[in-house]
């Protein structure tokens, strides 16, 4: 963090403001690709649609491979959103890092009323700021999203006995679906919030995933197995 908050502190309100908007554009590109991922996960991993058309066989086995793979892709791009704070990274605690105090807000809101439309309403942008210093606490990072970073460490990107977090004797939740889906729409939000606050724009999340469980349905749903053996 003292690297990163030794960058930080050798840019300008601008040149931070232009990082800043540059990370959270990217970290809305980020968001829609998980949605995708997390829709057909829940028709693949989470329903029978297809698992109900291959019986216990060799082709079985290849078949919980493929779902526990994709489910796997889904947490190691969820976790990589909520990586720590870190000059080079695109993620949440990056981009809040960036933002996050008072002074530079007041920048921003300064900046944003100057070449937009927002008029003397300053409420808005003021909301925004609080929600999101409600949302990420210190560094952003809570225990649901440290638990989604330390199963993908210890078992997807690593294969370690213990992690270093766990050598020194920090104990995390189990991570189950309902914890990953849970964390997905938490994620969704807050980067809506930072991009609403730092770029003045939004996203339309709802319409981005009715797209993504049309796709993956009309895919997945239209998918027959003929199980050899």
């Amino acid at each position: 963090m003292s690297n990163f908050n030794s960058w930080k502190n050798s840019l300008s309100n601008e040149e931070r403001l232009a990082i800043a908007e540059k990370k959270s554009a990217k970290l809305l590109d980020l968001g829609i690709e998980l949605v995708y991922y997390h829709a057909s996960n829940r028709v693949v991993a989470f329903t029978d649609v297809l698992s109900s058309q291959i019986p216990m066989s060799y082709a079985g086995h290849a078949f919980a491979i493929f779902q526990r793979g994709l489910f796997e892709i889904e947490v190691i791009k969820l976790a990589r959103l909520w990586e720590k704070s870190d000059q080079h990274s695109f993620g949440i605690p990056t981009v809040w890092q960036l933002v996050r105090d008072h002074e530079f807000q007041s920048y921003v809101k300064n900046k944003h009323f100057t070449l937009s439309s927002y008029g003397d309403n300053s409420r808005e942008l003021d909301r925004r700021w609080a929600r999101l210093n409600r949302l990420l606490k210190r560094d952003g990072r809570s225990s649901p999203q440290l638990a989604v970073i330390n199963f993908r460490d210890k078992y997807l990107a690593h294969a370690l006995e213990q992690t270093f977090a766990e050598t020194k004797g920090v104990v995390f939740q189990k991570v189950a679906y309902r914890d990953v889906r849970r964390l997905m729409y938490r994620t969704l939000s807050v980067i809506n919030v930072l991009d609403l606050a730092i770029r003045r724009s939004g996203f339309q999340w709802k319409g981005s995933c009715d797209i993504a469980r049309r796709n993956a349905e009309a895919l997945w749903r239209g998918c027959t197995f003929k199980v050899l053996e």
